[in-house]
């Protein structure tokens, strides 16, 4: 599980691709402080930037996300796990992603 330290008030975002035809997606994400995660695709990343009210999937301000997502129909294959640190010391953050 790789991981990574997020500054306060910085973010970090990975690229990811989906394999073509998967339906699902495990997360695996464990931070020392809240954090916010978002799955934004690719086209969506200035979406997301001007504002986070963007429409994608997101868990906020959590130390722990065990989840099976569905991606929706439509998804594009290529997107980005962002790991946004709201708080005023750094973030230690364990994440793993992978398809079901």
């Amino acid at each position: 599980m790789p991981t990574t330290l997020v500054n306060p008030q910085k973010y970090k975002k990975f690229m990811y691709s989906t394999t073509p035809k998967k339906k699902r997606l495990g997360i695996e994400i464990e931070a020392n402080i809240p954090v916010d995660i978002y799955i934004v695709q690719v086209s969506d990343l200035q979406d997301w930037r001007d504002s986070r009210d963007y429409g994608g999937i997101s868990f906020q301000s959590t130390k722990l996300v065990d989840a099976q997502i569905n991606i929706p129909k439509g998804f594009e294959s290529d997107w980005y796990l962002i790991i946004e640190n709201p708080n005023e010391k750094p973030a230690a953050v364990h994440y793993d992603l992978f398809d079901l």
